[in-house]
């Protein structure tokens, strides 16, 4: 008994330091932050953190999406045969693959011609993982719709593979692959507490997932839907809005942007 009371008291010691040193790094962190005259961040979901947690007033913080490499447009069409819809999840959880495997579990009682193509590196890392992901995957009965894929590196044949992107991440403070799955002329289907969404007009451009809900898994399907049950002219105008949204979203025109940003603050 006084060996486990021992060892409780150590885990205990270990972990109120470990609290109080993060403690004093977030303490070190808002008054490193305070000092800040401007700053240039990516989305309004990284600017209400910042105005919430840190006090940032919010004339001193300026939105600039980041560039993207931008593709020749392309005409695309839906394919009735089989909609693909793909998910680039490299930390299984944030990205939203779970809530992923639940949406197609509800999907698959609907619909039929559907699959679901997942890039994730821990499912072929991480044996743990790989064991619980395959072990979900068959309790939901839906090996038949998802396809696990390890890390690619030829991102432009992924997106050319896909109908539509899902991003339905729980935390994402931008997400570059909206911007390219757009720059490739695909519907995106995003979270609302993804930083991206910025950018996304519901059903016009692309899909919202609202995250307000308290069963993301279920708006996911709803959302999933909306995207099967386009006709071909509505699917198309979808695409070319997504492209025409990026396609001056070029690397030269953020550094131009950051620059006249830079210009301004120089100016106050």
């Amino acid at each position: 008994m006084w060996k486990k009371n021992k060892i409780k008291l150590l885990i205990c010691k270990i972990f109120s330091k470990a609290y109080k040193r993060k403690i004093i790094n977030y303490k070190k962190e808002l008054k490193n932050v305070s000092k800040i005259n401007k700053i240039v961040i990516s989305s309004n979901i990284i600017k209400e953190d910042y105005v919430k947690n840190y006090n940032i007033p919010t004339d001193k913080i300026y939105i600039l999406p980041p560039g993207v490499e931008i593709k020749e447009e392309k005409i695309k069409t839906k394919n009735d045969n089989i909609f693909k819809f793909g998910i680039v999840a490299k930390s299984f959880n944030k990205k939203g693959a779970f809530i992923t495997l639940f949406s197609v579990f509800y999907l698959k009682n609907k619909y039929k011609n559907f699959k679901v193509k997942i890039i994730n590196k821990d499912t072929f890392k991480n044996s743990i993982n790989k064991f619980i992901i395959i072990l979900l995957t068959k309790i939901l009965n839906i090996e038949n719709y998802i396809e696990y894929m390890p890390l690619q590196e030829d991102m432009d044949s992924f997106y050319n593979s896909i109908d539509c992107l899902l991003v339905p991440s729980i935390k994402e403070p931008f997400g570059l692959v909206v911007t390219e799955a757009m720059a490739h002329s695909l519907p995106t289907i995003v979270s609302s507490v993804t930083g991206a969404a910025d950018i996304i007009k519901n059903e016009e451009n692309g899909f919202i997932i609202d995250y307000s809900k308290l069963n993301k898994s279920k708006e996911l399907f709803k959302t999933m839907c909306k995207a099967l049950n386009l006709n071909d002219e509505k699917y198309k105008n979808i695409s070319k809005n997504a492209y025409d949204t990026v396609k001056n979203m070029t690397y030269d025109k953020f550094a131009e942007e950051f620059v006249n940003i830079a210009e301004k603050i120089n100016k106050i």
